[in-house]
């Protein structure tokens, strides 16, 4: 009876004896395997349904909705290299005190001279700002005689602080001067005139030399353009 209790408990702590071992030693890993080749990718999903457009934001209708001057610039740069520059100046200001010299028409009656339109047009590049975007053009187109076989024109013109950009990365202000704010042109040539008294619109294109001494290139520099426009008759308020 004796042994075979000592047979048991010898028994019960082999086993015993023999976990610790096992739990105690430590087997080391062995090396990593190859990686295993992607899986194939998944099917796209279907695309969704498109959203609903937003409501316009504001933008420069009112500005832009009385026409525009178009023009073509040719010459010399201040470096002695030539350039060509094309713009649409678009904008116009309204202020009461701008519109006489940005959209308007005056009708002249003279007994020597006969009848005459005085058109003053003129727009900015961009949206009208105190300071920072002053690029303009205005032309002032006197008609005389508008309509019959004899019309004669007088235009001038005056652009201000144009930037040209170049594709070198350049750039120089182009603006016309001239005494007493009237830049001197030569070769002046106003053709396809219309006017119609009713709705006011105006269309006329233009070509002229501006003088090396009139421009901010130092070269003469030729010009054309395109007026398309819708202009206003002034109320005059009587004092």
């Amino acid at each position: 009876m004796k042994n075979f209790r000592s047979n048991r408990v010898f028994k019960i702590l082999f086993i015993y004896g023999l976990g610790l071992l096992i739990a105690s030693c430590s087997v080391e890993d062995g090396d990593i395997g190859p990686a295993g080749q992607d899986g194939l990718n998944g099917i796209d999903g279907t695309d969704g349904t498109n959203g609903i457009d937003g409501v316009n934001g504001e933008g420069f209708d009112e500005l832009v909705e009385f026409g525009d001057i178009s023009i073509q610039l040719a010459g010399t740069r201040p470096d002695n290299k030539a350039f060509t520059a094309t713009d649409v100046f678009r904008f116009m200001p309204q202020s009461s005190n701008v519109v006489p010299f940005a959209n308007s028409v005056v009708p002249i009656e003279s007994e020597e001279s006969g009848s005459t339109l005085l058109f003053t047009i003129g727009r900015l590049l961009s949206a009208p700002d105190d300071n920072l975007q002053s690029s303009a053009i205005i032309t002032q187109l006197s008609v005389t005689n508008p309509g019959s076989a004899d019309q004669t024109f007088e235009l001038n013109l005056q652009i201000f602080r144009y930037a040209v950009i170049a594709d070198d990365l350049t750039f120089f202000d182009f603006s016309n001067i001239g005494d007493n704010q009237i830049p001197e042109l030569s070769n002046v040539a106003v053709t396809d005139f219309s006017f119609d008294s009713t709705t006011n619109a105006i269309t006329f294109s233009f070509t002229a030399d501006i003088p090396a001494d009139n421009n901010t290139s130092g070269h003469e520099v030729a010009i054309s353009g395109q007026v398309n426009a819708v202009v206003f008759e002034e109320i005059l308020i009587e004092e």
